[in-house]
């Protein structure tokens, strides 16, 4: 799914679907509603699988740098504009992010100045938290998540000097009880269980391995 960047103040939203015709895939344009993002370029967007949505943030708009964050409906096409608390991120473009484990994380970026910090979205409760230590203050890094590691590489920095750092941050591994919550989140969302079956599901997933 692809949405916005510069052209003409581009709001559009693409989605790739393959079919028999085309099973490489063919681009397909889609017709939303809601409370659109305004046009955007160099905006941060991940898919969260377990509720089949995208999550919007920041960018440029026409005017002025931006921080708001939208989630668009991959089901029914509906965009909400989420009013995030706690320590929600300044306005900036070009910044790295990551969606895992039903949080969104933002890395650096840059408006007027250059970032070197980091924050996390949990979506469940939609507050925001800055992360200390930041990264690097930098535009456009590699972000990638992997086996509870984050790995940044590169970038380019307030001198306009391209970078060949590469970071690592270790995440901790989810607990059980987050597990859980993801599973349940999941299943209710694609209707794969009766929400009165959830405590024998829920035993299973506590029950001794011995």
């Amino acid at each position: 799914v692809v949405f916005g960047g510069n052209l003409d103040n581009n709001e559009h939203i693409w989605r790739m679907e393959s079919s028999d015709e085309h099973p490489d895939g063919k681009w397909n344009p889609i017709n939303t509603s809601g409370a659109r993002p305004e046009p955007r370029q160099y905006h941060a967007a991940e898919c969260d699988s377990s509720s089949e949505s995208m999550l919007v943030f920041g960018g440029k708009g026409s005017n002025s740098f931006l921080n708001d964050l939208h989630e668009l409906d991959l089901k029914t096409n509906v965009w909400r504009k989420i009013d995030g608390l706690g320590q929600v991120p300044s306005s900036r473009m070009c910044a790295s992010s990551i969606f895992q484990n039903g949080t969104l994380c933002i890395f650096s970026g840059g408006s007027t100045t250059y970032f070197a910090d980091c924050y996390e979205f949990d979506k469940e409760t939609e507050t925001w938290r800055r992360l200390a230590p930041g990264p690097v203050a930098c535009t456009r890094p590699t972000t990638v998540f992997h086996r509870n590691q984050v790995t940044m590489f590169g970038g380019c920095s307030a001198s306009q000097t391209f970078l060949g750092d590469v970071i690592k941050m270790q995440v901790q591994a989810p607990t059980l009880k987050e597990v859980c919550r993801q599973w349940i989140r999941s299943a209710k969302a694609n209707g794969s269980i009766n929400p009165a079956e959830l405590p024998a599901h829920l035993r299973q997933y506590v029950q001794s391995n011995e």
